[in-house]
């Protein structure tokens, strides 16, 4: 009898270098409402709250079943080939415990909505009442979580055309990749984040979009850059909102928008994890693996009755989650133990 025992570990070495954003001209954004995609959580905003600032909280979190929302407006902002609409500011989750993997336990999108009233402004009640947007939604993973899915198909980013901003199946967009969050299966914690978008039009039907969710201490990263179906070159939103998770409050502070240069998205933090995804392949599959969920991370193996004797292949391979690009400054390491068992050795 073989046996093939693997104990593989990923490694690598990254620099994460932050953005400098370059604006021209912001503006606090200081009008704050739910919205109609949810209304689970009342908000904070009265006459005290700062410019740029708010926050909404309920007495428990919400188990799946709802939203809670909120939707900061500026004056519209044009995005075009030589300047992009920028929009930063921080999101802060409090909560005992965090998003977990759950699915999509936050979803946020920079729009454009046309006619939105404000009702009841800086009062717990303070709601808009608006019609369908445009724009790009983002949806990112948290831990093992199931990517967003629906009728936009599979992605984390996505277009928004005449739709629901928090939805995968009324958004009226497809999405336009599927970027996962770093470190591998980090979850959304309890915490305060950076965030960032800038959209700047490539032609007349093209925009790119950059964007980050980083946490400040670099515990969770959610970032990228696309191009994608300019379903609106006009922007004059930005949109929360959680549905799942411990969280009980969220809030923002300083959000600001304005016309600049394109943000730079910090690289993705790395840290070194186990092989756990294991199985044999189309090249061979005479011996069994046995694995189970007992099987520790990062190990493998395949075991048959008796050796092959030349009959055929016994294969295994482990998939990294995640596709790893080589870089140039730095190696992809992969190591690991490797086992053979039997009676005889290889002569073969």
């Amino acid at each position: 009898m073989k046996r093939l025992t693997y104990g593989f570990f990923l490694t690598v070495t990254a620099l994460l270098v932050f953005s400098e954003v370059t604006i021209q001209a912001q503006t606090l954004v200081d009008q704050w409402g739910s919205t109609s995609q949810g209304r689970s959580w009342p908000i904070l905003n009265d006459a005290n709250t700062p410019a740029g600032n708010a926050g909404m909280a309920g007495a428990n979190p919400i188990p799946g079943n709802g939203w809670a929302t909120i939707r900061g407006e500026f004056s519209p902002l044009e995005a075009t080939t030589s300047q992009a609409v920028v929009v930063t500011g921080k999101i802060q989750f409090v909560g005992a415990t965090g998003g977990g993997s759950t699915y999509t336990p936050l979803r946020y999108a920079l729009t454009y909505h046309e006619n939105d009233t404000l009702n009841n402004a800086l009062t717990s009640d303070a709601a808009w009442v608006r019609a369908l947007g445009s724009g790009y939604q983002f949806m990112p993973r948290s831990g093992a979580g199931t990517v967003a899915n629906g009728a936009w198909g599979s992605g984390t980013v996505g277009v928004l055309s005449n739709g629901n901003w928090n939805s995968t199946n009324s958004n009226n967009g497809p999405a336009l990749a599927t970027i996962l969050q770093a470190p591998r299966n980090a979850e959304l914690v309890p915490g305060t984040y950076d965030f960032a978008f800038s959209i700047q039009a490539v032609n007349d039907t093209t925009n790119e979009v950059r964007w980050y969710l980083i946490e400040a201490a670099n515990r969770y990263w959610f970032g990228g850059i696309v191009t994608g179906t300019a379903s609106t070159t006009t922007f004059n939103g930005v949109c929360f909102g959680v549905n799942t998770g411990g969280w009980t409050e969220v809030n923002l502070t300083g959000v600001s928008a304005g016309l600049g240069s394109p943000i730079t998205v910090p690289e993705a933090p790395w840290e070194p994890y186990y092989v756990d995804l294991w199985g044999t392949t189309p090249q061979g599959r005479y011996f069994r693996i046995t694995n189970d969920a007992n099987t520790l991370v990062g190990d493998a193996s395949i075991v048959g009755t008796g050796p092959i004797n030349g009959a055929g292949q016994a294969t295994v391979r482990g998939g990294f989650g995640q596709n790893l690009p080589i870089k140039t400054n730095e190696a992809l390491i992969v190591s690991g133990e490797l086992e053979l068992v039997g009676t005889l050795g290889g002569e073969s």
